[in-house]
Parts: C-alpha cells; structure tokens; sequence
C-alpha cells in the first residue's frame, strides 16, 4: 500500500501493508526540476508518492524483482488518475540512478539526446533524464498533477 497526500512540501508519511507507519521520507523539493524544464507550464500540485525498494526479497531473481518497478509507475498514474478523474500520468522526470534502473527494464524503449532528455519511453510513460535532479528521485507528471517517487 502507498501513501496518499494532498500536502506539499514534504515529508511523507510512508506505511507499510498493514496500515502502521513504517518512515517518514525527506524529498526534496522539485519546485527547480520542474521549472527548468517545464518553464511556464509547471505542475502546482502533489497528489501522491510511491517508493520501491530496488533490493528483491531473498527467493526473486533480480530480472524479475526489477519489472516490479512498472507496478510502481502504474501506480503513480492512477494517482493522477484519481485526483484529476480525467487523466493519467504520461510522462516521467528522473535521476540519473532511476534512469539507470528504467533503462534495464524490459519495456524500456530509448533515444538519444542531449540536457535534460527524452531518453525513451516505459510503457505508455515518456520518461526525460535531468542530472540536476536529487538522486533516487523521480516525478510523475499530467499538467498541473504530479507524483512523486523514489527508489530505496
């Protein structure tokens, strides 16, 4: 189970499957990420942050434990499904290291660029790379929604 908030900034209550609080996370803010590569058009409203732990439990192979992360990102997206009740997350803003882990991953269709990047697309996510932005991290974003996400 995930958190989900309506507050900004941070921190996050995180809890864990049977309702107990398990941490509380520091992220940091994304208000520099977002307007330099959204400009105008940035997103005012946080509706949610999902976590996965890169680490598989003792008994999965890591080539399956990774594709795990998509349900992370089907996750992020119905959050701005729910929020909004229109739409859907449609693309990804990340660090280098969650790039690195997003590259591995079997949906994972890449492209070259350069600056802060389109590098591919995850599914029906289009996911852009910037190297300013806090390590671990990631943004899912639809117009003025995003989520947050981090892996661990």
């Amino acid at each position: 189970m995930y958190s989900y908030t309506n507050q900004n900034p941070f921190p996050v209550l995180i809890p864990d499957k049977y309702g107990g609080i398990v941490n509380s996370v520091e992220v940091p803010s994304t208000d520099a990420c977002l307007s330099r590569f959204c400009g105008s058009c940035k997103p005012t409203k946080v509706v949610g942050t999902v976590m996965w732990n890169r680490t598989p439990i003792a008994s999965v192979p890591w080539i399956w434990h990774k594709e795990s992360l998509y349900d992370a990102l089907a996750q992020c997206s119905n959050f701005i499904f729910t929020a909004t009740q229109r739409r859907q997350g449609n693309w990804i803003i990340a660090s280098l290291s969650v790039c690195n882990t997003f590259e591995c991953l079997a949906k994972f269709n890449g492209l070259d660029g350069d600056g802060v990047q389109k590098i591919g697309s995850i599914g029906e996510f289009a996911v852009y790379q910037d190297v300013h932005y806090a390590s671990r991290n990631f943004l899912m974003v639809n117009s003025d929604v995003y989520v947050t996400g981090s892996i661990t």
